[in-house]
């Protein structure tokens, strides 16, 4: 409004000025006749006003178009309301007066002013679908995030168990390297009881099978007390080179248990005494790696060389694991403790291999303990024996089925512990239940046709006892 005001208030100053100079020029005609000079000056001047007259017009007009945009984008919405307004005036007027041109106009507005407020409906719908979208494709990230952390979690765990049992082997590996430099250098510790000194038996086929069998010989030693047991190892076949000589007694490029059971025998026969003991143990699974194999070498392994068999009770001279009455007297898998006094009233180990026992212990015969199987009967083949074992359950008596763990309860018990019905497999026959059975392999070995009032037999075998002989069923 003040821009119009200023523009017409211009305009009217240039008209009163056209006017006093024609006032001018009216007087002069009357007075005088003007030179034409001045004449054209003026008119001059006058052109010159039209012409600033004209760029000061342009000016304003392109001022207030500027301004005008600028006003229309501020008011836009006002504009629009206001229109709306109108249109529905017009609407309501057309139906009042009845024009038919207006209505139609009207009614083509509406629709429009319809679908203009249906569009924000449509926004707002894929607006929704869009959020969604969002959401699930959230979801599934963070699911694949999910699966993704419990594979890693998983991968870790693995790994961790990995790096605990790598952990566990390296320090038993360690333990045991410990122990070989101790003994090496002569650094003995004091016994807990009387030294006792275990002889073990170390077979290895051939070069291809030293590392599997350096882990049984980590599993096996790493039970050993330093402050009770003293190594002495037999080598059969392929020789270790991480063990040091030290503790190799011997070296042999074949031969059979009977090289360390003799060995052990000779020992007792220098030390016979009631408290010198020894243990005997071998590398189970070393030419035969199967998991029973594995799982009995374990069992074994941990019984004789326990606290329970170190500290022997006077009732026992033989300690085991588990012993069983058959099909003969012994310790399935033949690892266990002894004392010397009894070993030494044992016959030679080697003496099959000698020739020097009773033909029928050539032919090899699991159910009475002849062939390769006198080996695992030798330990409880004199009627002297006085065994004990440590496992409590009727689970496991022998052979293969229900080994036990290698840290299971131990109970220390005078054998056999059970009814000799416990221990009878019927597939297997009768052979070992009666006392007849026992005394024949006693007088082949031992020339024994008496047996006193103290052998284990009298209580679980089926027999008679009468003045220190038997009497058979």
């Amino acid at each position: 409004m003040l821009t119009r005001n200023r523009k017409t208030t211009f305009f009217l100053f240039l008209f009163l000025l056209q006017l006093i100079c024609l006032f001018n020029l009216t007087s002069i005609n009357d007075d005088t006749e003007p030179s034409n000079s001045i004449i054209d000056m003026m008119e001059a001047d006058l052109s010159h006003i039209d012409d600033a007259t004209e760029s000061i017009a342009v000016t304003l007009d392109t001022y207030d178009q500027n301004k005008g945009e600028k006003l229309d984008d501020q008011t836009g919405n006002s504009v629009t309301d206001q229109t709306t307004n109108n249109v529905g005036e017009n609407e309501a007027n057309a139906s009042d007066i009845g024009d038919p041109n207006i209505g139609n106009k009207s009614r083509a507005e509406t629709e429009n002013k319809k679908e203009v407020e249906e569009e924000p409906a449509g926004t707002t719908k894929d607006k929704a679908e869009a959020k969604v979208t969002a959401k699930t494709t959230a979801k599934k990230a963070a699911e694949e995030g999910a699966v993704t952390k419990a594979k890693f979690n998983t991968k870790e765990k693995v790994e961790e168990e990995a790096g605990n049992k790598a952990k566990v082997g390296a320090k038993v590996k360690v333990v045991i390297e410990t122990e070989f430099k101790k003994r090496a250098m002569g650094l003995r510790l004091t016994p807990l009881e009387g030294e006792i000194k275990v002889f073990y038996n170390l077979f290895t086929k051939d070069a291809n099978e030293e590392e599997r069998v350096q882990l049984i010989v980590d599993e096996q030693l790493s039970y050993l007390d330093p402050g009770v047991h003293n190594l002495e190892i037999t080598s059969i076949g392929y020789r270790l080179p991480s063990i040091p000589n030290a503790f190799i007694r011997k070296h042999f490029t074949k031969g059979q248990e009977a090289l360390t059971l003799h060995s052990l025998w000779e020992y007792c026969k220098s030390h016979d005494d009631t408290d010198t003991k020894v243990v005997y143990l071998h590398s189970k699974g070393s030419y035969h790696d199967t998991k029973p194999n594995a799982k009995l070498r374990a069992f074994l392994t941990q019984g004789a060389l326990s606290k329970e068999c170190s500290n022997l009770p006077d009732i026992c001279n033989v300690c085991s694991s588990r012993m069983s009455p058959l099909p003969h007297p012994h310790t399935p898998g033949n690892m266990w403790l002894a004392r010397c006094d009894y070993v030494a009233k044992l016959v030679d180990p080697n003496a099959k291999e000698e020739g020097k026992l009773h033909i029928s212990f050539n032919i090899d015969d699991w159910q009475k303990g002849f062939g390769r199987y006198f080996f695992e009967h030798w330990i409880h083949s004199h009627p002297s024996v006085m065994p004990c074992d440590l496992y409590p359950g009727k689970e496991y008596t022998w052979e293969y089925k229900n080994i036990p763990d290698a840290n299971f309860s131990m109970d220390l018990q005078m054998a056999p512990r059970f009814d000799i019905n416990v221990y009878k497999k019927w597939a297997k026959g009768n052979e070992g239940t009666s006392v007849r059975h026992r005394m024949r392999n006693y007088v082949k070995l031992y020339n024994i046709t008496t047996l006193d009032d103290s052998w284990w037999g009298w209580k679980s075998l089926n027999g008679k006892k009468m003045n220190s002989s038997i009497v058979i069923k």
